[in-house]
């Protein structure tokens, strides 16, 4: 029980941001199938733009792969936020949670 107290503020976030994440995505595939959306012209547009593998399309069609991975560093998040120490400083949870979003 005290595991879970510990964790829930932490879930909750990630939650939060998964959810954020996945609604700026369906906006953003709605909003840019018609066509780029010119703010600065020359300067800054947006487009839709799809890609299957990692940074720059590194390792395409990896998807097994990835999976792994993700796996194992949400394994690692997990075991580092139950061995914190329970105190008043969540700077540490934060940055060890924010870093399993960026892995989604």
């Amino acid at each position: 029980m005290k595991i879970i107290r510990k964790l829930m503020p932490m879930i909750i976030i990630a939650v939060i941001i998964v959810v954020v994440d996945l609604l700026t995505k369906v906006w953003a595939e709605r909003a840019l199938a018609a066509g780029p959306i010119v703010l600065i012209p020359g300067v800054l547009e947006f487009s839709f733009l799809r890609n299957f593998g990692a940074a720059f399309g590194s390792l395409q069609g990896a998807r097994f792969f990835f999976l792994i991975i993700t796996a194992v560093f949400m394994a690692a998040v997990l075991y580092v936020t139950i061995k914190m120490p329970s105190d008043r400083n969540t700077e540490p949870y934060t940055s060890v949670w924010l870093s399993w979003q960026g892995v989604q």
